[in-house]
């Protein structure tokens, strides 16, 4: 049976004490190991689990649903705390493994272990994975015992106590001192979610005999093993070939980031030094990266060189060099012994599913891999334009190789975008198409992470089913943590109201991409919501000096100004942005209004109306909202609530802000808006 990427929930579980009781007393430790094997065996099949490996004193067992998985353990230790008692600690994780039915490969079989071996006897631990997904169930309760980082596993995991009436729920502080470890930040047990920062646990794993464990801060320390990938040079001739150096340069990147004992630094960073003349050294220090590969590529007929050289920032020493000639039906090969031997050269640690993964061909069809690069090319352009461009290739391309996953992954996004901010496609034509795409993505492929970004925003921007969106943005940045990946999500947790998880998200996402302009507009949000206004206009004025034509950047600093009353501050950020471009985003030229109707300039303010009103009744979608900000604003109620009625009935994207913009404090009151917050589903 092949290997399967599958969600998958794992449980290790084992005899506290066994090796010293078997030294002691033999038949009392074969008995204990008899007891808790029947146990097992019955309440795992009881619950639809699979016993895949006893081990010593230990089992292994893996169930397709994660409430049954932590009910079984919760009854698995209340049948093991009858006399005779025996002392059995228990781990569960929840996540996406390669699985063939009787193999498991993934961090998902680490983690649970790692778990598992941190527990007391008489107790359940879970990861924060897990916790997620039974959260709401009323008949389960959690603790969370604080944030540590796993040997192996990138990012930190939050690991939660089971608290029901019976079982061994240990002390956060007895825990870290049984370890030594430090004390971890509080947390309440039902509003924990996943987020990053915090302590860091080094656990040995499967059958080692010892435990260390080490309690860091975060530090700007540059990580040795981190690189980041500059823009490949075009040495074709033909500069309209500049695709296809961008597009390369991606995939490099992709391979990398398979490999998790390296830090990556995501594309969307790396591309603001394309052309650029700043010293390596100084790239090196800005991303916070001890490595740099930069290269060019030169493509002629159906012949492709790529030349790459890997430099260590401090020294400016060459680590690595190599030129590849080669026929262009030999790209992905390139591409796969470019990462191996960055790899190497790195001392990096390479596991058989990130060999796999490095090592996959998309498609064996050029001319529709050539297709893709264009459409990426395109959908980078962040425009209405560019995204038509690119479902016009990404169709051509499907039509070449129909089993094409990164194309239907594409598509499904561009068909996405312009639902919401580009605003040229109605809601449900783009939701059926995305949806389409999507599907077919993830069938073909499930480790492509765009596929389940396309449907968590589906689910966020158009459905209003938070939970299922939620639910995607997990899976996603299972695959593909921090980018784009992080910045929808974080987006999710603002509009949620869960500002200090958001935050907190956001920070984790600029390890690894520093530069992206999301990011800081998003962590500037994070910060305005929680009420600290001066961290929110610093983060977007760097923001705005790392992005100048990001209109948005303007758009919502311009919005930090005008709710502290600092209407000048708002009128010149929101101004500045308008003059970049042609276009007049609602927004923006309702933040306007207000600013001037706060100074007393009411003809400024009212011609600013006008051409909503007016944009509104040509047809314009998405403007209802932010005509209900202007009569909110200006203290008329009534009207306010009329266009939110008329924004629900279109369907109104930004209407996911509700729940949390400062605008609309004035309504929270009243019974029609409380019902409107009912119907989009946030209470």
């Amino acid at each position: 049976m092949a290997k399967s990427r599958q969600l998958k929930t794992i449980m290790f579980t084992d005899i506290e004490g066994y090796t010293a009781m078997m030294q002691e007393d033999k038949e009392r430790a074969i008995a204990y190991r008899q007891k808790h094997r029947k146990v097992f065996d019955e309440l795992t099949t009881k619950f639809r689990g699979e016993v895949l490996q006893y081990y010593g004193d230990g089992t292994l067992s893996i169930f397709d649903n994660t409430i049954d998985a932590v009910e079984c353990g919760i009854e698995i230790q209340m049948e093991l705390l009858r006399e005779p008692k025996i002392p059995v600690r228990i781990g569960i994780d929840s996540r996406r493994i390669y699985f063939d039915g009787r193999e498991i490969i993934g961090e998902g079989a680490t983690i649970a272990s790692s778990i598992e071996k941190l527990t007391q006897s008489g107790a359940v631990f879970i990861s924060d994975q897990a916790y997620n997904l039974i959260k709401d169930q009323n008949a389960i309760e959690a603790l969370s015992l604080g944030q540590f980082d796993l040997k192996n596993i990138k990012r930190p995991v939050e690991i939660f106590a089971i608290t029901n009436k019976g079982l061994t729920v240990p002390e956060k502080d007895v825990i870290r001192e049984k370890f030594k470890i430090g004390k971890p930040r509080p947390r309440s047990p039902k509003t924990a979610r996943i987020i990053v920062g915090g302590v860091l646990l080094l656990i040995a794993i499967m059958g080692l005999a010892y435990l260390t464990v080490f309690f860091i801060e975060q530090s700007s320390i540059v990580v040795h093993k981190s690189i980041a990938v500059l823009p490949f040079k075009n040495l074709t001739d033909d500069p309209q070939q500049e695709y296809f150096s961008d597009g390369v340069t991606e995939e490099i990147i992709n391979r990398l980031a398979q490999i998790q004992d390296l830090k990556v630094i995501s594309r969307t960073s790396i591309m603001n030094y394309k052309n650029s003349a700043k010293s390596l050294k100084e790239i090196g220090k800005e991303l916070g990266v001890s490595n740099l590969l930069e290269g060019s590529i030169r493509k002629s007929g159906d012949q492709i060189r790529v030349s790459a050289q890997l430099i260590q920032v401090d020294t400016d020493h060459s680590l690595w060099a190599e030129t590849y000639d080669r026929a262009y039906s030999d790209i992905f090969s390139i591409q796969t012994d470019l990462a191996f031997s960055i790899a190497e050269a790195l001392k990096a640690e390479l596991s058989e599913i990130a060999k796999a993964q490095i090592e996959e061909e998309p498609t064996q069809n050029l001319s529709a891999y050539d297709d893709y690069l264009k459409a990426l090319y395109h959908f980078d352009q962040y425009t209405a334009e560019g995204y038509y461009k690119a479902i016009a290739l990404l169709n051509q391309s499907i039509e070449l190789d129909p089993n094409f996953g990164l194309s239907y992954a594409l598509l499904a996004m561009c068909n996405i975008y312009l639902a919401s901010w580009a605003g040229d496609l109605p809601p449900e034509e783009a939701k059926k198409m995305a949806i389409a795409a999507a599907e077919r993505a993830m069938a073909i492929n499930e480790d492509l992470y765009r596929p389940y970004i396309a449907v968590a925003l589906i689910n966020f921007w158009i459905e209003w089913n938070f939970e299922e969106a939620e639910w995607y943005f997990m899976i996603a940045s299972q695959i593909a943590p921090g980018g784009v990946t992080h910045v929808f999500y974080q987006q999710f947790l603002i509009n949620m109201g869960r500002f200090e998880e958001a935050l907190i998200l956001g920070k984790r996402a600029m390890e690894t991409d520093p530069l992206h302009f999301g990011i800081y507009l998003e962590n500037g949000l994070s910060y305005f919501f929680l009420g600290q206004y001066d961290q929110a206009e610093e983060t977007l004025e760097m923001g705005i000096e790392l992005h100048p034509t990001i209109l948005d950047l303007y758009n919502k600093l311009g919005k930090v100004y005008l709710n502290q009353g600092k209407y000048d501050l708002a009128i010149g950020q929101l101004e500045k942005g308008l003059s970049l471009s042609l276009a007049r985003p609602p927004s923006m030229l309702a933040y306007l209004s207000l600013a001037y109707f706060g100074k007393d300039e009411f003809n400024k303010a009212q011609d600013l109306l006008d051409e909503l009103l007016e944009r509104e009744s040509n047809g314009e979608k998405g403007i209802g909202l932010f005509l209900a900000h202007i009569f909110s604003g200006m203290g008329n109620d009534e009207r306010a609530l009329a266009w939110l009625e008329k924004a629900y009935e279109n369907h109104e994207v930004d209407l996911i802000w509700l729940k949390v913009e400062p605008q609309f404090r004035n309504l929270h009151g009243d019974p029609q808006f409380k019902d409107l917050l009912d119907r989009i589903g946030f209470n």
